[in-house]
């Protein structure tokens, strides 16, 4: 999986909540893949998930975004 991918999966995820979060970046990470969100304030939410298969990778994106929520 790639930047893009993962990102299409954050931005996915992202308008599915319809959380207020604003996608910025994604970047690989020794972690895996670290995600960074901008809410309608000036506070960044940041995301870390370990690369895996996509479905994992999206409910761990969704769990981490909907405890920023």
């Amino acid at each position: 999986m790639n930047a893009t991918e993962v990102e299409l999966l954050a931005r996915g995820v992202n308008v599915e909540l319809g959380s207020p979060f604003t996608f910025l970046s994604v970047n690989s990470s020794p972690a895996g893949w670290s995600i960074t969100l901008r809410r309608a304030s000036t506070d960044l939410v940041r995301v870390t998930v370990v690369r895996g298969r996509a479905v994992s990778m999206r409910a761990s994106i969704r769990e981490q975004l909907e405890d920023e929520l």
